[in-house]
């Protein structure tokens, strides 16, 4: 996965931030996204949008996933569980 976006870290201590970037595929494949995250104590809400350039992930174009999650700043990781807009 390769990205970029900006952040804004507002004097309450919340981040919001706007990202874009590919996900690169074991087989070669890409999938582009587009979104939006806010972020207070390491936990955050992301809503991000996808497009993809194949036929076997066609089904992703346009799709939005919800994912909720918190950071680990001592190892850092970021956990996070996604949901499927309908």
């Amino acid at each position: 996965m390769s990205g970029s976006g900006r952040s804004l870290i507002h004097t309450n201590g919340v981040t919001i931030s706007h990202w874009q970037g590919v996900f690169n595929t074991e087989d070669g494949q890409q999938v582009w996204f587009k979104g939006r995250d806010t972020n207070k104590n390491g936990r955050f809400i992301v809503l991000r949008t996808y497009f993809a350039n194949s036929e076997t992930l066609a089904w992703m174009d346009g799709s939005v996933c919800v994912l909720e999650g918190e950071f680990e700043p001592s190892i850092e990781v970021f956990k996070s569980i996604g949901y499927e807009w309908i």
